[in-house]
């Protein structure tokens, strides 16, 4: 285990405990600053990562055996998955891709009628299939405005976290 690789883990998981709220100077005051909001194994976890952070970085000749290093590994793994999970960037993040979805779900139908709008014209129906074609046009433009109001909101708001 690298000594790079125990500073950009423990940096990763302090970026995920900001997001979720934690504050103070290090992985041990972030953690106790949410605890209420951690698993007991979290919590346990995390103090092991941020004792033996402050052992390597601290201290000379620190060399952890095999075991030490794959539960370091391992509580990295799980941590950072639970601190992802528990993140209110998670859930933006779906909001996002649902409103994306959604986004060229209403593209689609918008090309679909506007093709059958054309259609129409060709074959000469008259103005009120236009006019009822266009109506549906015009509603889903503003459901595309509003959900890319929408998702544009969710970007700014994930920004600022």
């Amino acid at each position: 285990m690298t000594f790079e690789e125990v500073v950009s883990a423990t940096r990763r998981i302090e970026a995920l405990l900001e997001q979720c709220g934690a504050n103070g100077r290090g992985l041990h005051e972030k953690t106790t600053s949410i605890e209420s909001r951690l698993s007991e194994p979290t919590r346990s976890q995390l103090r092991f990562i941020a004792t033996l952070r402050n052992r390597l970085v601290h201290e000379q000749n620190v060399t952890p055996d095999e075991t030490t290093v794959q539960r370091f590994r391992k509580a990295v793994e799980d941590v950072t998955g639970y601190l992802e999970a528990m993140s209110p960037l998670t859930s933006l993040k779906a909001e996002v891709a649902r409103l994306q979805h959604e986004i060229a779900a209403l593209r689609e139908m918008n090309e679909n009628l506007t093709k059958r709008v054309s259609a129409f014209r060709r074959v000469g129906d008259i103005d009120y299939e236009i006019k009822s074609k266009r109506e549906q046009l015009e509603g889903i433009k503003k459901a595309i405005a509003e959900a890319q109001s929408e998702l544009f909101r969710l970007k700014c708001e994930k920004n600022t976290l």
